[in-house]
């Protein structure tokens, strides 16, 4: 594998994004001069091999890029919808919640209404105790 152009002997410097080949600015020049887009392609020089190299691991990587990129777009989609999907499940909590409160808070009321009541009951069973019995203060 070169990095330099084997018709012109400089540096690559330019891909062409038709054809996935490297080349060198005179090269490119001459393609612009021309205006004949066909790469000379000699399948037994060094260069041709890079080429053919270079243009898979370019494909390959053209599409790791694509699809990394919709990956990378479909994340605001995915973080959205979990951040719905855990406030309905919070606002579900919230009424499962005041529902439970207003049961324990009815039963509160219920006892102590019976603890109000039971008071009174004994409040009552005293009193009648107490008049029932003799007075054994004057005795």
């Amino acid at each position: 594998m070169t990095n330099h152009c084997s018709q012109h002997n400089k540096p690559h410097e330019f891909i062409c994004y038709d054809c996935n080949k490297f080349m060198c600015s005179r090269y490119l020049s001459e393609l612009n001069v021309n205006n004949n887009n066909k790469v000379v392609d000699d399948d037994n020089t060094e260069e041709s091999k890079f080429n053919i190299n270079a243009k898979i691991i370019l494909d390959s990587l053209w599409s790791k890029m694509k699809s990394s990129t919709s990956e990378y777009d479909s994340i605001p989609t995915t973080e959205n919808e979990i951040k719905q999907f855990f406030s309905q499940l919070h606002q579900y909590l919230i009424v499962e919640e005041h529902k439970l409160k207003k049961s324990m808070n009815r039963k509160i009321v219920i006892k102590q209404l019976d603890n109000n009541n039971i008071n009174d009951n004994t409040t009552s069973t005293s009193n009648i105790q107490s008049s029932a019995l003799p007075d054994t203060t004057d005795i």
